[in-house]
């Protein structure tokens, strides 16, 4: 049994934006569970626990799905709380929802369909989750907002397919299959 998600990987100048906002909370006293920089990604379907066996389907239906997908650029925007106002639990950082990101997030979910897996009920928001935090609460995210300029572009080239271990120090992301977008024609 492995625990799935298919996300787009960061670079290091976007995963830095994350280390940043974590340094800058941490000093304001705020407690979360912070997502180590090197694992922040951009989750397009979280799959939850799938037999092995379903693994080599899963590559298999996104490849096929992927496959006249071209490369695209986004960009980070601001950062918010999911929910918003005072039971703020989740810390993001949020992900321009453009045209082709929001296609690329349909093409997987068709292909996942395609398996069994039932479509995902809450609209798809593009975000960064950088922190769980232990109790609810209100953050000031302007606060956050005017000390990191969080605008950073996302060059979106491959959707990878990771399995989640969870262990005493957090959670360890293994790649399990990249799967590479087109490169547009010159």
């Amino acid at each position: 049994m492995k625990r799935l998600f298919v996300a787009i990987e960061l670079s290091p100048q976007v995963k830095a934006i994350a280390a940043e906002a974590k340094a800058l909370l941490e000093q304001d006293g705020k407690e979360a569970r912070w997502v180590a920089p090197d694992n922040v990604h951009l989750t397009l379907r979280f799959l939850g626990d799938c037999p092995d066996e379903q693994v080599e389907p899963i590559i298999a239906s996104l490849r096929q799905a992927l496959t006249d997908r071209v490369v695209f650029h986004c960009e980070t925007t601001s950062f918010g709380t999911f929910p918003g106002g005072k039971q703020a639990r989740i810390l993001w950082l949020g992900v321009e929802a453009v045209p082709e990101l929001m296609q690329l997030y349909d093409y997987v979910s068709s292909a996942l369909h395609d398996l069994g897996f039932d479509p995902e009920k809450r609209p798809f928001r593009p975000h960064l989750t950088l922190a769980r935090l232990k109790r609810p609460r209100l953050i000031d995210i302007g606060f956050t907002d005017s000390k990191i300029d969080a605008k950073q572009l996302i060059n979106v080239e491959a959707v990878t397919l990771f399995a989640a271990h969870l262990a005493a120090t957090g959670a360890v992301y293994e790649s399990l299959a990249k799967i590479d977008l087109k490169r547009a024609k010159a």
